[in-house]
């Protein structure tokens, strides 16, 4: 058997916990504190007239925005049901082609009938 040799090997050495570590400083600039000698006053509360009229103009623009949309799902609903408003000049069109179309059909009939009586003769 041979004879095996241990050698030491070193690791890189890892880098510094310390310097890596961000340090937190807690100072402030004292220079850019308020000073109030006396009592502190409470802030007066602002008006808020202002804010309800820009809020009710902004409420009035979405129920504007709101009832427009309804109006447009309402035509597509009807347009894909077919259960739609009609125009009372299209149904009166649609009317007179039934009707046109049952003269139409009649005088069909009739002659065919009429063919069919002169072959048959």
């Amino acid at each position: 058997m041979a004879a095996t040799e241990e050698v030491p090997v070193e690791a890189p050495a890892a880098p510094e916990a310390a310097a890596a570590a961000p340090v937190f400083d807690d100072s402030y600039d004292e220079s850019l504190l308020i000073k109030v000698k006396g009592k502190v006053k409470r802030p007066v509360r602002p008006d808020d007239t202002e804010r309800n009229l820009q809020v009710q103009k902004l409420q009035e623009q979405i129920d504007k925005a709101s009832g427009r949309m309804k109006e447009i799902k309402e035509i597509l609903d009807s347009r894909s049901t077919g259960k739609g408003v009609v125009n009372p000049q299209q149904q009166a069109i649609r009317d007179r082609l039934q009707q046109l179309r049952g003269e139409f059909d009649a005088v069909v009939v009739s002659s065919t009938h009429l063919a069919h009586q002169m072959l048959s003769c």
